[in-house]
C-alpha cells in the first residue's frame, strides 16, 4: 500500500473516531441564565428580496424536564405566537413538542440546539445558540431532494468513497435576539 493510501486510510480511521466520540463530549446543559425573553429582527433571504420581521423567543422552565418555548414572528395585527414545550428526553436530546401531534427532535451541544427535520419537500436546520443574553438564531431551508453528488462512488484504488448528497439552500433566516 503506497503512503498516500495509508494516510487516506488513517484519515478515514480518525474521522470515524472523531464522529463517534467526540459529540459525546460536548453535550451541554441548560443554563438557568438563558431563561427569559428575547427579541430583535428576523432576516429572511432568499432569491427574492430580503424580508424583515420583529422576533421573539419567549424560554421559561416549568418543571425538572419541561420549558415554555414560545417564538413570536410580527407585531401588532401581523403578530403570529407558536407556544412549544422543549421537553427534556437525556442530558442531549430534547424534543420540541409543537402541542400539534409534531415533535421535532433537538440535540444540546454546549450552547446551541440544534434540529433538522424535513416538511412539504424541504429539508430544515435550525440552530438556538445561548451567549451573553444574547439568542442567535439560523435556520436554512433546502430542497429535500438532492440536487447533486458524487458522479463515480467507486475508485480504481481498494477503497471506497462513500456516497455523497448534495442539496440546494434556498432560504436562510438569521437573527440576533436580546435580552429584555
Amino acid at each position: 500500500m503506497s503512503v498516500a493510501n495509508a494516510f487516506f486510510c488513517l484519515m478515514q480511521k480518525l474521522y470515524f473516531i472523531l464522529l463517534i466520540f467526540l459529540p459525546l463530549c460536548n453535550y451541554g446543559q441548560i443554563s438557568k441564565k438563558w431563561e427569559g425573553h428575547y427579541v430583535g429582527k428576523l432576516e429572511i433571504q432568499s432569491n427574492g428580496p430580503t424580508s424583515h420581521y420583529n422576533m421573539e423567543l419567549i424560554f421559561k422552565q416549568l418543571n425538572d424536564t419541561t420549558y415554555n418555548w414560545t417564538i413570536v414572528y410580527g407585531e401588532d395585527s401581523l403578530r403570529q405566537e407558536r407556544k412549544y414545550l422543549l421537553r427534556k428526553i437525556d442530558p442531549h436530546h430534547y424534543v420540541v413538542d409543537e402541542q400539534n401531534g409534531i415533535v421535532l427532535s433537538s440535540n444540546l451541544i454546549h450552547n446551541t440546539f440544534i434540529s433538522v427535520f424535513e416538511v412539504q419537500g424541504n429539508l430544515i436546520h435550525a440552530t438556538y445558540t445561548f451567549k451573553k443574553n444574547r439568542v442567535y438564531f439560523e435556520l436554512t431551508s433546502s430542497s429535500a431532494r438532492a440536487e447533486t453528488g458524487n458522479i463515480n462512488p467507486s475508485s480504481d484504488n481498494e477503497e471506497t468513497i462513500p456516497l455523497v448528497y448534495s442539496y440546494a439552500t434556498v432560504t436562510c433566516q438569521n437573527a440576533v435576539l436580546k435580552k429584555k
